[in-house]
C-alpha cells in the first residue's frame, strides 16, 4: 500500500497541519501509469535484510545476487581484470534477477584503469527504431497512451546496447577471453539455479508476464509463479549465451537474432515492430568522456548524457558543499535498530540540492548526438550558487522514469574499478521474452508528447534517439597524483538513482557515518512537488524536521509527500586504512565477495 500525505500551510500562521492520509493499492490496474517503482518494493519482496559487508585487501565485488557475485570472484581468483568480472557478472543477472536487467536491455558503464591513471565511461544506451515517429506514443486526441498499453503492444522496445558495450569495453580492458566470461552463465542456465525470494515475490505480484508464452512456460509452468527454491532452468538462454560466447556481439546484432527478436514482438503484440534488422545491424556502443568534479578533496566522476544521472550526482554533491560548508556534524542514531536519522540542517540543504537537481534535469539533458546539452556549465560551481537563490517549490515540472535496473561494483588486485549500472526499464521490461531473455521497454523514457513549440524539448521522441536516463555509476578518486580508487557507487532505482546515491555520500561526508551505516540512512526525494520519503526508515519524525527545514516563507501549498517502501540497491566499495570495505543495500538481496571472505 502507498500512503500519500498532502502538507498544506495555513496563511497567516505559516504553521504546517497534520497530514492527510490517503490509502491506494500498491499494483494499478494495466490501463493506469505505471507505478513510482515498478520492480515491486520491500514490502512485497519479503522485507528488509541485515546490511552484507566485507572487509578486503586485494579485491572486491558487490553485486545484486550471491551468485553474481560468486562468478565476478571466481574471475578476479583468475587474475580477471574488473571489467572481465564486470561482464561475467552482468550475464549471470540476465540469468538469476531477469527482472532487472540482461541481453535485451542497455547500461552505463564507468571503468578506471590504474596503470595508465584513465577513467572512461561506456554509453549501451538503446536507440529508438530508425522508423519511429515523434507521434507514436499518442492516442487519437494527441495524448500520451497509457503506459502499460504502449508496454503490451511492444512499442517502446529499443534497440539493445548492453552487449556491444560490454564488448567495447572488453576489447580495450579485457585480460580472460570473451568465451570464458560467458560460460559460467550458461551452464549455470544449462544445470539450474536456486530461485530467490525476491525473484519468487515479483513473479508473483507481477500481471503482464505470463501473457508471454515463453516466459509462462519458464517462470509459471504450473500456472502459478515458481517459488522461492525452486531449481530453475533456462536451456534457451544458455543456448544464446553460448552463442555469443563464439561469435561475440558481431552474432547478436548482425545474426538471426533481430529477425528473432522482431518476430517475437510481432507474434506478442498482434502488430508490426519498428524494428528492422538494419537497427541492431547499425548500433554502436559510444565511449564518451566522463564528468567530474572536486567534492570534499576527492575527484567524484560519473556518466555525461544521454544520462542525467552524472550530472544530478555532482549537482546534489557540489550544491550540499557550498550550503553546509563547515558543518561537518554527525548524523544521529535514534532507535534500537540503528536507524540512522537526518538532521534537520543536512534535511535542509538536501531538499534544496535534490529539487535543483531534478530541475535541471527534466529541463536540459537529452541524447547528445542529437541535443546540444551544456554539460560543464550545469556542473560548474557559479551556475549552482546561483541556482540556490533560485530555489523555489512553485515550479512544477513533471518528468517520470520507471527503471527496473540493477547496479555491481568491483575493484580488482591492480586498482583498476568498474561500476556498472543496467536495465531493462521497467519490472520484467516490455514482458516479452526471446531466447531466453527479455526485452527492454526502455523507450517509454522519452518525454513521449512533442514539444508544442518549434523548439524541441532535450528528451523527446525522436528516430534514433537514445532515451533519457538517470542511471549513475559512479567512481570516486583521490584528487592527488597518482590518482587511485576511493568509492565505487551505484544503484537501481528509476529517477530516483542520483538521490540515493549523493545521498549516502553524504551522510558519510557530512554525517560522519560508515558505509556500513549510511547505506541504511532513509531515502527522501524532492524532485517536481512531490517529496518522497521512505517508509518506516525515518517517517516518524519527519513533519517535525521539515517545518524546521524548509527556508522561512516558502511556498509549501499542495506540496505531496509520498510515505512509501524505496527499492533502492545500492553497492559501494570504499577504501579504508586497512583495505577495502563493500557493502550492500538491505533493501534487495545484494552480496560482497572479497579475496578474504572468497578463500
Amino acid at each position: 500500500m502507498k500512503t500519500v500525505l498532502i502538507f498544506k500551510k495555513a496563511a497567516a500562521s505559516g504553521c504546517f497541519f497534520l497530514p492527510l492520509l490517503l490509502a491506494s493499492a500498491a499494483l494499478a490496474p494495466a490501463t493506469q501509469s505505471a507505478p513510482l517503482q515498478p520492480e515491486a518494493p520491500t514490502s512485497i519482496a519479503r522485507g528488509y535484510k541485515a546490511v552484507e559487508a566485507e572487509t578486503g585487501q586485494q579485491w572486491m565485488a558487490v553485486t545484486a545476487n550471491r551468485y553474481a557475485t560468486e562468478t565476478a570472484a571466481l574471475v578476479l581468483k583468475q587474475g580477471g581484470h574488473a571489467v572481465d568480472a564486470a561482464i561475467a557478472a552482468q550475464m549471470m543477472l540476465n540469468l538469476v534477477e531477469p527482472q532487472s536487467s540482461g541481453l535485451g536491455g542497455g547500461g552505463f558503464m564507468m571503468v578506471w584503469d590504474q596503470k595508465s591513471q584513465v577513467l572512461k565511461a561506456y554509453d549501451g544506451r538503446e536507440t529508438a527504431p530508425l522508423a519511429t515517429l515523434a507521434d507514436d506514443f499518442l492516442d487519437a486526441e494527441g495524448n500520451p497512451q497509457a503506459f502499460y498499453d504502449i508496454v503490451r503492444r511492444g512499442k517502446a522496445v529499443g534497440v539493445p546496447g548492453l552487449l556491444a558495450m560490454l564488448e567495447l569495453a572488453h576489447r580495450q580492458h579485457g585480460k580472460l577471453a570473451w568465451k570464458s566470461l560467458m560460460l559460467p552463465a550458461a551452464q549455470k542456465a544449462e544445470n539450474g539455479f536456486f530461485v530467490s525470494e525476491r525473484l519468487h515475490a515479483l513473479l508473483k505480484n507481477d500481471a503482464l508476464l505470463k501473457e508471454d508464452p515463453h516466459a509462462a512456460a519458464l517462470y509459471y509452468p504450473a500456472e502459478n509463479a515458481v517459488e522461492a527454491g525452486y531449481f530453475l532452468r533456462n536451456p534457451a538462454l544458455a543456448n544464446t549465451l553460448k552463442t555469443i560466447a563464439n561469435t561475440g556481439a558481431n552474432g547478436f546484432y548482425k545474426g538471426t537474432f533481430p529477425q528473432q527478436i522482431i518476430k517475437a514482438i510481432s507474434v506478442k503484440t498482434g502488430e508490426k515492430s519498428s524494428l528492422r534488422p538494419g537497427d541492431f545491424s547499425q548500433y554502436r556502443a559510444v565511449e564518451r568522456a566522463p564528468i567530474c568534479a572536486v567534492v570534499m578533496d576527492n575527484k567524484v566522476c560519473g556518466m555525461p548524457p544521454p544520462s542525467a544521472g552524472g550530472i544530478a550526482v555532482l549537482q546534489m554533491l557540489q550544491l550540499l558543499e557550498i550550503q553546509l560548508a563547515g558543518k561537518k556534524t554527525n548524523m544521529t542514531q535514534t532507535d534500537t535498530a540503528g536507524l540512522v536519522r537526518w538532521k534537520p540542517e543536512q534535511l535542509s540543504a538536501w531538499l534544496k540540492a535534490s529539487r535543483l537537481a531534478y530541475e535541471d534535469r527534466a529541463r536540459f539533458v537529452g541524447d547528445p548526438d542529437l541535443v546540444e546539452v551544456n554539460t560543464q556549465k550545469l556542473i560548474s560551481r557559479p551556475y549552482l550558487k546561483q541556482r540556490l537563490t533560485e530555489f523555489s517549490l512553485a515550479q512544477r515540472l513533471n518528468s517520470e522514469e520507471r527503471p527496473s535496473t540493477t547496479h555491481l561494483s568491483i575493484v580488482d588486485a591492480q586498482g583498476n574499478a568498474v561500476a556498472l549500472t543496467s536495465s531493462i526499464e521497467d519490472q520484467f521490461g516490455s514482458r516479452i521474452m526471446v531466447n531466453g531473455f527479455l526485452l527492454n521497454n526502455q523507450l517509454t523514457d522519452f518525454d513521449l508528447k512533442p514539444s508544442d513549440s518549434k523548439v524541441k524539448t532535450p528528451n523527446q521522441v525522436e528516430a534514433g534517439k537514445r532515451p533519457r536516463s538517470s542511471m549513475a555509476p559512479t567512481i570516486v578518486l583521490s584528487n592527488t597524483e597518482p590518482m587511485r580508487v576511493v568509492s565505487v557507487i551505484g544503484s537501481p532505482g528509476g529517477a530516483q538513482i542520483p538521490a540515493f546515491i549523493a545521498s549516502r555520500l553524504m551522510a558519510n561526508w557530512w554525517g560522519n557515518t560508515q558505509p556500513s551505516a549510511a547505506v541504511s540512512v532513509g531515502h527522501v526525494v524532492l524532485r517536481e512537488n512531490r517529496l518522497d520519503l521512505e517508509r518506516g526508515a525515518h517517517a516518524a519524525d519527519f513533519a517535525q524536521n521539515l517545518k524546521k527545514s524548509l527556508p522561512a516563507g516558502e511556498a509549501t501549498d499542495n506540496l505531496n509527500v509520498s510515505v512509501i517502501p524505496q527499492t533502492s540497491g545500492v553497492h559501494w566499495i570504499q577504501r579504508t586504512p586497512e583495505g577495502w570495505l563493500g557493502v550492500a543495500d538491505p533493501r534487495r538481496e545484494g552480496s560482497v565477495l572479497s579475496d578474504r571472505s572468497a578463500q
